[in-house]
């Protein structure tokens, strides 16, 4: 995978550069207003250890410790638009990549995602 995002250049907004994975972060900001918490206040009270097994903070309530500090955070917001009404970038590794919408925002790829040629 790699993933491309607008050059910025005001004069072709379809042109696209590729940036690598671990540069998702600070191109797109997936991950912000992140706070601390008290990871036990996510256990839910009817939690069965015996049934469920041990409870995890990261796999069973989705939040993340470092340094024994343990936080919550939002995701960027999501908005949902037709495929067909999406553009194509200049996108060189897939022919009929639909991946602006008419504000110019960046598709966001998933599992279920279209293909070139509308099929999933």
């Amino acid at each position: 995978m790699q993933p491309e995002i607008g050059a910025g250049n005001p004069d072709d907004p379809t042109e696209t550069r590729t940036i690598h994975y671990s540069q998702l972060q600070n191109d797109f900001e997936m991950i912000q207003n992140c706070v601390e918490v008290d990871k036990d206040l996510f256990k839910p009270a009817r939690y069965d250890t015996a049934r469920d097994g041990n409870w995890n903070a990261l796999l069973d309530a989705q939040l993340v410790t470092v340094d024994r500090k343990t936080t919550r955070c939002r995701q960027q917001p999501v908005d949902y638009v037709q495929w067909q009404t999406l553009k194509s970038s200049s996108s060189r590794w897939r022919a009929g990549n639909r991946g602006l919408d008419a504000q110019g925002r960046t598709r966001l790829p998933t599992a279920s995602a279209p293909t070139a040629g509308g099929r999933g």
